[in-house]
């Protein structure tokens, strides 16, 4: 059983160690208190100033391949936008590398599109209510 508790502490202290080194790639400040582990479990997702949400195996990607912050920011709003239409998404290495993706016009006319039908909804509630 001590052996398996052991695992556990190593496991969790390689994945502090990796998230320190991306904290310190990306610029912060590790003595500062500037996110958790989402439910205490090291090793899972962190939460980075309540608003980037990372997974482990994108900690240790971004820490192996140098990906900035801009980059990681980039990447998790695109993913957000491809959700919001229902768009298949890509891994983290694909993004970095280039892979075919939906335009920033061809996204932002479909948000226009969105919004224009969300206000034409909300016109013709108005008018049978």
């Amino acid at each position: 059983m001590e052996k398996k508790k052991q695992l556990r502490r190593d496991y969790e202290t390689a994945c502090n160690n990796y998230l320190y080194q991306l904290l310190s790639d990306w610029d912060y400040d590790c003595s500062m208190n500037i996110g958790w582990w989402v439910g205490d479990d090291v090793g899972g997702i962190y939460c980075l100033e309540d608003d980037i949400f990372i997974n482990i195996n994108d900690i240790i990607y971004c820490v192996d391949n140098n990906v900035s912050r801009d980059d990681y920011t980039d990447y998790i709003g695109y993913i957000a936008r491809c959700n919001n239409f229902g768009f298949e998404t890509m891994n983290l290495n694909a993004f970095i590398n280039g892979a075919p993706r939906i335009s920033d016009e061809s996204f932002e006319r479909l948000e226009h599109i969105q919004l224009e039908l969300e206000k034409s909804i909300e016109d013709l509630k108005k008018k049978i209510k």
